[in-house]
């Protein structure tokens, strides 16, 4: 056991050491990696809960590589923990989360394939915030800045989600939109905590939709969702501008 434990953490420091171009190489072949075995090979050993039990263990490792491989990256940001408590966030937030409510119709077959989903929502939330928030925003944003972040983020996120959902205007709009949101979160806490919980949150909604007898048109939950970024939006620019103005004035 002495041995293996050496042994790993020998290869964890080498790979903490290996330049960030070769690391993000590393993480673009896991992903195809990722999305070969659970959107084809793993289909046709298993369906159901037990195929979404066998992709959330997938989903669990190659969080937890990222983990290593960029722990020096998702660590660089101080967490803001005044942030954390604006109405406006939470605001934001609750609005987006009207989308599911109103206008949700996955209709999962029973409860227990619920309960299961909403379950697994937490890895779900965990790979994809560490992967696309902790570590792709955080390396754009010292490039483009964290408006062009965001943007730059948020579409390769919606592209990320291409043959593990149907690519629909209704789709493409909520990854892009509620992706935005997640991103901006991360953003103005400093934290993945936030994102994570809000994340997994809102797509456990989704599994227990539809939550009422006739759920609306889809364009309601679209207007949810775009509705809470520009709050969100509003507040964060706001922020920036109040933030901009004091550093001005401590100056002179």
């Amino acid at each position: 056991p002495d041995f293996i434990f050496v042994t790993a953490r020998i290869m964890i420091d080498k790979f903490r050491k290996t330049p960030l171009p070769w690391r993000l190489l590393l993480a673009l072949g896991i992903e195809v990696l990722y999305a070969i075995s659970t959107r084809s090979w793993l289909d046709g050993y298993a369906t159901g809960i037990e195929l979404e039990l066998y992709v959330s263990a997938v989903r669990a490792i190659s969080a937890l590589v990222y983990l290593v491989l960029f722990q020096d990256i998702i660590y660089s940001r101080t967490s803001r923990q005044v942030s954390s408590k604006h109405p406006s966030l939470w605001l934001g937030m609750l609005v987006v989360c009207l989308a599911p409510i109103v206008a949700g119709d996955w209709a999962l077959p029973d409860q227990k394939t619920q309960l299961v989903f909403a379950a697994t929502s937490l890895v779900v939330s965990i790979r994809e915030e560490v992967l696309y928030r902790g570590v792709l925003q955080n390396v754009l944003e010292q490039r483009l800045g964290w408006w062009g972040a965001i943007i730059i983020t948020n579409i390769i996120f919606t592209l990320y989600h291409y043959g593990a959902w149907p690519f629909t205007a209704q789709n493409v709009l909520e990854f892009f939109f509620v992706g935005g949101l997640v991103s901006i979160l991360y953003w103005a806490t400093g934290s993945l905590l936030l994102p994570i919980v809000f994340h997994a949150f809102y797509d456990a909604l989704w599994c227990f939709t539809p939550i009422h007898v006739s759920p609306w048109a889809w364009g309601w939950g679209a207007g949810a969702q775009v509705l809470g970024v520009i709050i969100l939006l509003v507040w964060v620019l706001k922020s920036v501008n109040a933030n901009h103005h004091a550093t001005t004035a401590q100056v002179r």
